[in-house]
């Protein structure tokens, strides 16, 4: 049952879904949120997609892929850069949080470059902790382009945090 957005004005909606049902809208946030197209291609294979919805407008998406019945993992988390700071990202994964929760999900993973301090931050308020850190992660080999700064900070390792309610 889709999710709708408290804010009256937002009138949003996150509901699960098919990659082929907004591809070109989904590629498009995609890009936003991983360099890799190896690790696109990948996600885009093995995951399940929830997309956050205004009217016939993608705003967001989450892909999410599932270890065990019980372990779910973001691999990708985007919402349209225009629609940045209205809360939407907010709702947009706790909206997903609710609904692996109601599967029977336990654990939910996910991993971010250690350099994007605002992504951290985000997800450090929702209720994400670290577990750990992968040194050296953002590498050409992975797909990965050479020499990536964000906000003045090389794109290196990779932090790994899972949702601590």
């Amino acid at each position: 049952m889709p999710r709708t957005d408290p804010n009256a004005n937002a009138s949003a909606r996150v509901e699960e879904t098919t990659y082929d049902s907004a591809r070109d809208a989904f590629d498009a946030l995609l890009a936003l949120s991983d360099d890799s197209p190896t690790n696109l291609a990948r996600c885009i294979a093995d995951g399940t997609f929830f997309a956050l919805r205004r009217g016939a407008v993608t705003l967001g998406v989450v892909v999410v892929t599932f270890e065990a019945p019980d372990t779910a993992e973001f691999e990708q988390v985007a919402v349209q850069e225009a629609s940045h700071g209205r809360g939407l990202g907010t709702f947009l994964v706790t909206s997903v949080i609710d609904a692996l929760r109601a599967r029977g999900v336990r654990v939910i993973r996910l991993a971010t470059a250690t350099a994007d301090v605002r992504v951290l931050r985000f997800y450090q308020r929702l209720g994400f902790r670290f577990v750990g850190i992968d040194r050296d992660w953002f590498t050409p080999a992975r797909g990965y382009p050479a020499d990536v700064v964000i906000d003045g900070v090389p794109l290196l390792d990779r932090a790994r945090l899972e949702y601590a309610p």
